[in-house]
């Protein structure tokens, strides 16, 4: 019996060792970090990185902290993101928010931390433009910014630093939830420029919107270096008024219509709209 029990307790304790030869840390590092890759950063800096010193060494690796999006993180809370940025901000390089409508305004402020941020996406984020302005101010380096302009907008709240950084941006995505040039009128540099124009012709309260206020109230630079200038628009007036308004007041030269990639009703609506005029001078366009 004594024979027959060391003889079991050798073959579990071999077979305990083929275990362990087998276990996930015996991988070679490219194949974990494929594995690492495809969970949340925030459960990748916060847990999976204390686990061991291989695994918090791969956890950090550049090529998964250098491309970080919070978008899907549903469960990740204001402290999680907090504790996250706290870890990454000296890794990353491209930072997306992205629809992360339920991170209060404390938390985005952290995102100041990634001083390395170059592109940088807070679509439906609840931002202010006070906040906005402290972010602008401390990324330096951001090139390329995707945000909401919505009705508390309020230009004039931007400080000189943030000025600073939206003049050297090169690609902007600018999603209208109100009529509004946003920040379009400082990025003199701009070579991409998306537009979304989502406003409603009428607010809640049952009152008209309209856009003759932005009538001469424009001061967007004759872009020369814009390659890509693209629009999307949501059904009604407004939103094809302040497309036109965005037309005529930022690309220096019309493209003819054959190379336009909009769609034929909308190119007829456009060049029916430079009739309409007077327009201020500033934005005088020769129609050929």
């Amino acid at each position: 019996m004594d024979g027959h029990h060391g003889a079991q307790e050798a073959c579990e304790e071999e077979e305990e060792q083929n275990t362990d030869s087998a276990g996930i840390l015996n991988l070679s590092d490219e194949i974990l970090l494929c594995i690492l890759n495809h969970l949340p950063v925030c459960d990748l800096l916060l847990n999976v990185a204390n686990v061991c010193q291989k695994l918090r060494t791969l956890c950090y690796d550049k090529t998964l902290l250098s491309e970080v999006c919070f978008s899907d993180h549903y469960l990740a809370n204001d402290m999680m993101v907090v504790r996250t940025i706290e870890k990454l901000s000296n890794h990353v390089q491209s930072l997306s928010l992205n629809g992360c409508y339920w991170l209060s305004g404390s938390t985005l402020k952290q995102l100041s931390r990634c001083r390395q941020v170059t592109q940088l996406d807070v679509t439906g984020c609840r931002l202010t433009t006070v906040r906005l302005s402290h972010l602008l101010s401390s990324l330096s380096l951001l090139r390329c910014l995707a945000f909401d302009v919505t009705s508390g907008f309020i230009s004039s709240q931007l400080s000189s630093e943030a000025v600073d950084t939206l003049s050297r941006l090169e690609e902007l995505r600018q999603s209208l939830l109100t009529p509004s040039y946003g920040v379009v009128p400082y990025c003199a540099k701009l070579r991409k420029l998306m537009l979304q124009f989502d406003i409603s012709d009428v607010t809640r309260d049952g009152v008209g919107v309209s856009c003759q206020l932005m009538v001469g109230q424009s001061s967007v630079p004759h872009y020369q270096q814009l390659e890509e200038f693209t629009a999307r628009l949501a059904p009604g007036e407004v939103n094809q008024t302040l497309l036109l308004l965005y037309w005529l007041s930022s690309v220096s030269t019309f493209p003819s219509v054959s190379e336009c990639s909009w769609c034929p009703y909308l190119v007829q609506t456009l060049l029916t709209g430079l009739l309409l005029g007077p327009w201020p001078r500033a934005w005088g366009k020769e129609v050929t």
